[in-house]
């Protein structure tokens, strides 16, 4: 069977809770079931260098944060190409 893959779509990786939040669980997470992947729309990255260090694949969608426009566009091509058997915003 092959692993689940969840796109987490979360505002950035800055250094707030709910980025720390996310790093834990997806350092914890099964990666013979599951395979993480992370979409971010602002640059803040305190919590990137982390996830990449454990091999998860991190989408930056734009660099002006919610008011770039083309994050949406982005962020569809990216949900019509990684074929995400789950996305959690």
């Amino acid at each position: 069977m092959r692993p689940i893959r969840i796109l987490y779509v979360i505002d950035s990786l800055g250094s707030g809770g709910a980025q720390r939040q996310l790093v834990t669980l997806i350092n914890g997470l099964d990666r013979s079931k599951v395979v993480p992947e992370v979409a971010v729309y602002h640059p803040h990255a305190h919590f990137r260098p982390e996830l990449e260090r454990t091999g998860t694949t991190v989408h930056q969608l734009g660099t002006r944060g919610g008011w770039d426009p083309g994050v949406v566009v982005r962020l569809a091509a990216l949900l019509r190409r990684g074929r995400f058997d789950i996305v959690h915003i």
